[in-house]
């Protein structure tokens, strides 16, 4: 077995790329890290040096937790995804964006080969231009789409799930909904860079698939999630002049 030494100084990766864009972190490696009890603290650090953010859908948040990474990580993932989001729909609200650089955009992530770890894999958000969506947003978004629909709440899911409602019901009514108690609730971090703290946590998103919520109405929840941040985002960008992006 690979000692914890070893994975320590892999994640490290002395001697990475150029300075000012370092290459990035493999989720491999968080996970791989997290087995071998680097502490949460190094893994966060080591995701700021590399300046590495992951798209990831609802029931990845649960598949890393039973793989051995732990909250403040799974936390940080979401976080620095919003933080992400953020900026992408700042710079297309002014009609800008990071062009065709993969590297500067979150990354999907492929998790179905766990707990075989040579199987992760991660690819680039689709770099094309799309009427409506900024570039960089991973390919699972989907636009909230018409306005007026019914509001439902991550508690009543949570409810129609121990109800025993089947899954594919469960995500229509949330794809019919608006996602209620997720915008305005988090505040905004603090630091030299401010954005939206996700009211929707990556340690709650595992806390719900522990719970038996099914992966298929986790992600949706996320894809939900993400579709009222981006909403919020570009009204709140076009209200500060930023742009007037449909």
């Amino acid at each position: 077995m690979i000692s914890r030494i070893a994975i320590l100084a892999a994640l490290l990766g002395a001697g990475s790329a150029v300075a000012a864009l370092p290459e990035p972190l493999q989720m491999a490696r968080v996970v791989e890290a997290s087995q071998a009890g680097v502490s949460p603290g190094t893994v966060l650090a080591e995701m700021k040096r590399k300046r590495t953010s992951f798209a990831l859908r609802g029931s990845q948040f649960g598949q890393l937790k039973a793989a051995g990474v732990a909250d403040p990580v799974l936390d940080q993932i979401q976080q620095s995804f919003v933080s992400d989001v953020d900026l992408l729909i700042r710079l297309w609200m002014g009609g800008g964006s990071h062009g065709k650089c993969e590297r500067c955009y979150p990354w999907q992530v492929d998790l179905a080969s766990l707990p075989d770890l040579a199987g992760v894999r991660q690819t680039s958000a689709p770099l094309r231009s799309v009427p409506g969506r900024a570039l960089g947003l991973p390919d699972w978004f989907r636009p909230l789409g018409s306005t007026g629909m019914r509001r439902i709440t991550v508690a009543e899911v949570e409810a129609m799930v121990r109800a025993g409602n089947p899954p594919d019901d469960v995500v229509g009514a949330l794809r019919s909904s608006r996602l209620s108690d997720v915008i305005g609730t988090g505040g905004f971090a603090t630091g030299v860079t401010t954005g939206i703290q996700p009211a929707l946590t990556g340690s709650q998103l595992a806390a719900l698939r522990e719970g038996g919520m099914p992966d298929a109405v986790l992600d949706e929840l996320q894809t939900r999630y993400l579709a009222e941040l981006v909403e919020h985002l570009r009204f709140r960008y076009q209200g500060a002049g930023k742009g007037s992006r449909p």
